[in-house]
C-alpha cells in the first residue's frame, strides 16, 4: 500500500506517519509512505493510480491541499 502524506508541518507528517506505521503493525499491512512538503511537491511527483491514500493537509504555504485535490481529480 502507497501514502503519500502531504503537509507543510514536519512535525504533523511525522506523527500522521506514526499513526500510520502503528495501524500497519496491528493489522499485518505493508505500507510505503511518501512525504512531501506541500502541494507542488506532491504534484511534481504525482502520478495516476500511484498512491492508495493521499492525505492532504487543507491549509498550506503556497497550494492548498483543495487546490491540490482539484488537479489530482482532473
Amino acid at each position: 500500500m502507497n501514502i503519500a502524506i502531504v503537509d507543510d508541518s514536519a512535525t504533523d507528517r511525522r506523527h500522521l506517519e506514526q499513526i500510520m506505521q502503528k495501524y500497519a503493525a496491528i493489522n499485518q499491512l505493508d505500507m510505503n509512505i511518501e512525504h512531501f512538503s506541500g502541494g507542488e511537491a506532491f504534484l511534481n511527483h504525482y502520478q495516476p493510480y500511484q498512491y492508495t491514500i493521499i492525505f492532504l493537509d487543507i491549509f498550506m504555504n503556497g497550494i492548498t491541499g483543495i487546490k491540490t485535490a482539484e488537479i489530482i481529480r482532473e
